[in-house]
């Protein structure tokens, strides 16, 4: 997973060789102060991470429930007729297929 973001990074300059470190309490102090800018930092990400979501449906990773069949139509000429129902317009379309595949124009389609 490989996330990129602008906002900057919490890096804290080392003490200076021959300065006085600071007492255990102070660091506590220091890391617990780290930690609660982590906590306020991850909650903006939610926050922008479901805006996002909001503004984006498909790439929210919510399951879509979609129709689909795939069956022969012997009435007209023995084809077989794919129909795929979505809640949401479908820019693409993948089928695979081990035989050749003609696609046919007829009433109703989109392709």
């Amino acid at each position: 997973v490989v996330a990129f973001t602008n906002s900057p990074s919490v890096f804290h300059a080392p003490v200076p060789a021959g300065s006085r470190q600071p007492s255990k309490e102070a660091q506590i102090r220091i890391l617990k102060t780290e930690i609660a800018e982590l906590k306020e930092r991850l909650e903006q990400e939610k926050e922008r991470g479901h805006e996002l979501a909001a503004s984006a449906p498909v790439v929210s990773g919510s399951v879509l429930e979609i129709r689909h069949s795939f069956v022969l139509d012997e009435s007209s000429s023995g084809k077989y007729v794919l129909t795929v129902e979505a809640p949401v317009p479908l820019f693409g379309l993948a089928l695979q297929s081990e035989v050749a595949v003609r696609l046919l124009e007829s009433e109703g389609n989109a392709i």
